[in-house]
C-alpha cells in the first residue's frame, strides 16, 4: 500500500514542481506592473497640480503687480508721506485716489476687487466709495469667519511679506449679497522696515480658482487643497465636514512624494500628492480615494490573481490526469486480481496480497453499505427534487426505475408547485432554534403530504430555513376539477396550520402542467407568485393566475389630484380627511382590483415620495414638536409589504397632523394660516398679488415673503399660483369652460398666462390635461 502511495505522490508532486514556475512568473509580473502603475498614477497627479500652480502662479503675478502699481503710484505715495501738519486729506484728494485705483484693473475675472487702507486716517478707499474702516467693514465686506478687530490687525501687519486670508465667506454691499474670497495684503511702503503707514488690498475670488481646480477634482474624485508658504490653508475644492474635523495636516505630507494620508474619511483610505509652486512658495495638494487611485493596480491584481489561479487549475488537473495515466499500469493488475481465482492469490506479490485483502473487506462490508444507502435516501431524493424543480435534470432520462430508486413515485402527468413560506409562529417554543424549525417543518410537511395525498402526491422539499417546496403530482382527470381541488386543498391547508398550531404562512402557487419537463416552469410561477405577498401582506395565498391578470391591468390608482388632497389634508392637519383618502387608495387597488406585483411596487415608491414631499414641505414647522428618534423615512423603508407600509405611513401622518395643529396655536402660524386663506378666497383677482396681500395685513412685502416661507417651507407666490393650477384643473373637467374663461375664473387675465404657469407645474398644457381626464 505504501508502495502505490508513494508512486503515485510522487509523480503528483512532479507534475506540481511544473506550475512553480507560471506562479512565480506570475507574481514578479504582478509586483513589476504594479509599480509601474504607480508611479504612471503619481507622475500624472504630479503633472496635474504642476499645470493647476502655473495657471494659478500667472494670475498670483497679476495680483501682485497690480498691488505694486497701486503701492508706487506718485499720487498715493504722496498721500502716505504727507505730514499730520497739513491736517485730513480733503475729499479732492480721495477722489484722486479712487480716480487711481479705478485706472489700475484687471480683466481677466481673478481679481474681485482692490482698496487703499490709511493707517493715520482710518480710512479705506476703494475705486467707488470712500469710508472709515468700520463702516467699510461692516457695510462692504464683512467677514462671516473674522471678526472686524481681526481684521484691522491683519490690515496693520507691518511684515514685508505679503499677506493672505484664507478663502473665506464675505457678505455686504459689493458682493451682492454673499461671496467667497482670499485677501491678500501688502504693507506700505513696501521694502521699509518699522510700522507701514497703511496697505493695498486685492480681493481674489475664489470661484475663479475653483474652476481651475474642477478639472482636476473631477476627473479622480480628489479633493484638492491650495495653502501659502507658511502652510495656511487658503481655499479647498468640494465640501467635506469629516475632513474639516480631521485637520489638513500639510508636516504629514512629504514634499513631492505619493504617499498615503495618515487620516481617513468615513473609513475611506486617501492618496496625497503635494507640490510647491518655486515662483510663490505656494503649497498644492491634492487627497486622492484610495479606491479611485488604485483602481489600475487593483484591476492587475484582479488579473494576475486569476491567471494564478488558471495556471494552478489547470496545472493540478494536468498533474492529476498524468500521475493517473502513468499509474494505470498498477489498475490494470488490480483489475486482474479481481478476476483470479482464490489460488492465483498466492502468487501476486505482498502489495497486490495486500490490495486483495482490502477488497475482500470491502465485499464484507457490502451489505452494510447498502444499509448506509438506504438511510440517506431521504437526502437523495431531496437532492434530485430541488435539482429537478430548478430544470437541471435531464426529464428524457427519466424512468421508473431511476424514480423508483430515489423513492419517488408519479402516477399521473399533471404537476403543480406549492411554496409555503412560514411567516411568524407562536405556539412550538424549543430551547434550540434548530430543532424548533425542524418541528415546523415536520408539521407543515405532514400535514401537505396528508391532504394532498387524497388524489395525489406530495413531495417535500426544504430549500431555506423558514421555506419548504410541495411537488405535487395529481390524479385528477378534469381539467377544472384539478384547479379546484389544488386551491381548496391548499385552503385547508393554511387554515388547519394556522388555526391548529398558530403558524403564519404566505403561499404561492403554480398553475398545473403536464409532463416533467415542465416542472422547472411551475416551480418559477410559484416563486414569483410568493413574491406577490410584498401586496397582498403576510399570511397570504396567491396563485401565479392572479398574477397573470393583474399585468394584464398595468396601472396603479393614485392620481395627482388625490396626491395633493392629502398633502393638503396632512399639512393642515386634518387626520380625519387623510385617513379617509388612504382607504379610498386602498380600495380601489387593493379590493377594487388586483394591482401586479411591478405596480404594487411603483405605487409603494410613489407613496414614500409623497411623504418626502409632505415631510420636507413640514418639518421646519413641526420638527420641534416631534421625538428625536422620529425618522418617517427609515420607519417606511423598513416594510417588507405594502400593508405594513400602509399602516406606518397611517402612523406617521397621524403624528404629523398632531405636530401641525400643536405648531397652530403659534401666532404667526396663525397669522399664516389667515394669509393662506386670504389667498384661496381671493385667487380669482388678478391683481392679487405680494404687494396687495403685504397691504392688506399691513406687513412689508419683504417680511411677509421670509415670514411665510419659514412657517410655510415655500414661497408665498409659489402657493398662491399653485392654488390657481389646482382650481384650473377642477375647471378643466368641464368642458363648456373655453381656456380664456378658465384662465379670468383663476385670477389670469390671458389665457396665455395660464398655459404657460400651468405647463411649469403640472408638465403638460391644459388642453392636453383635458384630453387625459376624459380619456
Amino acid at each position: 500500500m505504501s508502495r502505490k502511495t508513494n508512486f503515485f505522490l510522487t509523480m503528483f508532486l512532479a507534475f506540481l514542481l511544473m506550475l512553480m514556475f507560471p506562479t512565480a512568473l506570475t507574481t514578479v509580473l504582478y509586483h513589476n506592473m504594479n509599480a509601474v502603475i504607480k508611479e504612471d498614477v503619481q507622475n500624472s497627479s504630479n503633472a496635474m497640480l504642476r499645470q493647476v500652480s502655473l495657471m494659478i502662479d500667472s494670475r498670483l503675478l497679476e495680483v501682485e503687480q497690480l498691488a505694486a502699481q497701486i503701492a508706487f503710484h506718485p499720487k498715493i505715495n504722496h498721500m502716505f508721506s504727507r505730514k499730520e501738519t497739513l491736517g485730513a486729506l480733503s475729499i479732492y484728494q480721495y477722489k484722486e485716489i479712487m480716480d487711481t485705483l479705478s485706472f489700475h484693473f484687471a480683466t481677466n475675472g481673478f481679481i474681485q476687487d482692490r482698496y487703499v487702507y490709511f493707517n493715520k486716517q482710518d480710512a479705506v478707499v476703494t475705486p467707488y466709495a470712500k469710508s472709515d474702516a468700520s463702516d467699510f467693514y461692516n457695510i462692504y465686506y464683512k467677514y462671516e469667519e473674522l471678526s472686524e478687530s481681526d481684521w484691522m490687525k491683519f490690515l496693520k501687519n507691518s511684515s514685508d511679506q505679503a499677506g493672505f486670508l484664507p478663502a473665506m465667506n464675505v457678505a455686504g454691499k459689493s458682493t451682492g449679497g454673499s461671496g467667497r474670497l482670499i485677501t491678500y495684503r501688502r504693507s506700505i511702503p513696501i521694502g521699509m522696515q518699522g510700522p507701514s503707514d497703511g496697505a493695498v488690498v486685492v480681493l481674489i475670488d475664489t470661484e475663479q480658482i475653483l474652476k481651475m481646480l474642477s478639472n482636476l477634482e473631477s476627473a479622480n474624485k480628489a479633493r484638492i487643497f491650495v495653502a501659502d508658504r507658511e502652510g495656511r490653508l487658503l481655499v479647498r475644492s468640494g465640501a467635506d465636514g469629516q475632513l474639516d474635523e480631521a485637520g489638513l495636516d500639510l508636516d504629514k505630507l512629504v514634499e513631492g512624494k505619493f504617499t498615503e494620508y495618515p487620516e481617513s474619511i468615513g473609513g475611506e483610505r486617501l492618496m496625497a500628492t503635494k507640490y510647491v509652486s518655486a515662483e510663490t512658495g505656494w503649497q498644492y495638494i491634492s487627497l486622492v480615494p484610495h479606491s479611485v487611485m488604485m483602481a489600475k493596480v487593483n484591476r492587475t491584481e484582479m488579473w494576475a490573481l486569476s491567471l494564478l489561479g488558471i495556471c494552478i487549475l489547470f496545472g493540478l488537473l494536468g498533474a492529476y490526469l498524468l500521475a493517473k495515466r502513468l499509474y494505470s499500469p498498477i489498475h490494470n493488475l488490480v483489475s486482474s486480481i479481481l478476476k483470479r481465482d482464490s489460488d492465483d492469490r498466492n502468487r501476486v506479490t505482498a502489495e497486490f496480497s495486500l490490495i486483495e485483502e482490502t477488497l475482500s473487506k470491502s465485499w464484507r462490508s457490502e451489505e452494510a453499505l447498502k444499509v448506509v444507502v438506504d438511510q440517506q435516501v431521504p437526502l437523495i431524493q431531496s437532492n434530485f427534487l430541488n435539482r429537478l424543480m430548478n430544470g437541471i435534470v435531464d426529464t428524457q432520462s427519466l424512468n421508473e426505475e431511476s424514480l423508483r430508486f430515489m423513492g419517488l413515485r408519479f402516477d399521473s402527468d399533471w404537476f403543480a408547485v406549492v411554496i409555503i413560506n412560514v411567516d411568524d409562529f407562536r405556539q412550538i417554543k424549543l430551547d434550540n432554534a434548530e430543532q424548533q424549525w425542524a418541528m415546523i417543518r415536520f408539521v407543515i410537511s405532514n400535514i401537505s403530504q396528508e391532504l394532498l395525498g387524497r388524489r395525489g402526491v406530495a413531495h417535500a422539499v426544504e430549500t431555506e430555513l423558514s421555506r419548504l417546496v410541495l411537488l405535487v403530482n395529481l390524479h385528477v382527470e378534469d381539467e377544472e376539477e384539478r384547479s379546484v381541488y389544488l386551491e381548496s386543498v391548499i385552503d385547508e391547508l393554511k387554515h388547519v396550520i394556522e388555526n391548529r398550531f398558530n403558524i403564519v404562512l404566505s403561499i404561492g402557487a403554480s398553475t398545473i402542467r403536464q409532463h416533467y419537463r415542465e416542472i422547472a416552469v411551475c416551480h418559477s410561477e410559484a416563486l414569483e407568485a410568493l413574491e406577490y405577498r410584498i401586496v397582498k401582506g403576510k399570511s397570504s395565498v396567491t396563485y401565479y393566475r392572479e398574477i397573470d391578470q393583474a399585468r394584464e391591468r398595468a396601472r396603479y390608482y393614485y392620481p395627482m389630484e388625490l396626491e395633493m388632497q392629502l398633502a393638503n389634508a396632512i399639512k393642515s392637519g386634518d387626520f380625519e380627511q387623510a385617513d379617509q383618502l388612504m382607504k379610498h387608495i386602498e380600495q380601489m387597488n387593493f379590493h377594487s382590483k388586483q394591482i401586479s406585483l411591478e405596480m404594487g411596487r411603483l405605487l409603494y415608491f410613489n407613496m414614500m415620495s409623497t411623504l418626502i414631499k409632505i415631510w420636507n414641505d413640514t418639518s421646519e414647522r413641526v420638527q420641534h414638536l416631534l421625538v428625536d428618534d422620529f425618522d418617517p423615512l427609515r420607519r417606511l423603508s423598513n416594510c417588507s409589504t405594502l400593508i405594513e407600509m400602509q399602516e406606518q405611513i397611517r402612523v406617521i401622518y397621524q403624528a404629523i397632523c398632531d405636530s401641525v395643529i400643536a405648531a397652530q396655536r403659534d401666532p404667526g402660524a396663525i397669522l399664516v394660516d389667515h394669509i393662506a386663506s386670504y389667498i384661496d378666497e381671493h385667487y380669482a383677482d388678478n391683481s392679487l398679488s405680494l404687494n396687495s396681500i403685504a397691504e392688506r395685513f399691513d406687513l412689508s412685502p419683504q417680511y411677509l415673503s421670509s415670514f411665510f416661507k419659514k412657517h410655510k417651507g415655500y414661497n408665498l407666490a409659489d402657493y398662491m399660483t399653485r392654488i390657481r393650477v389646482e382650481r384650473a384643473k377642477l375647471l378643466l373637467k368641464d368642458s363648456s369652460l373655453s381656456l380664456n374663461r378658465i384662465a379670468e375664473l383663476v385670477g389670469y387675465a390671458k389665457d396665455a398666462g395660464l398655459i404657460r404657469i400651468f405647463k411649469k407645474y403640472v408638465g403638460v398644457t391644459p388642453g392636453k390635461y383635458r384630453e387625459y381626464m376624459k380619456e
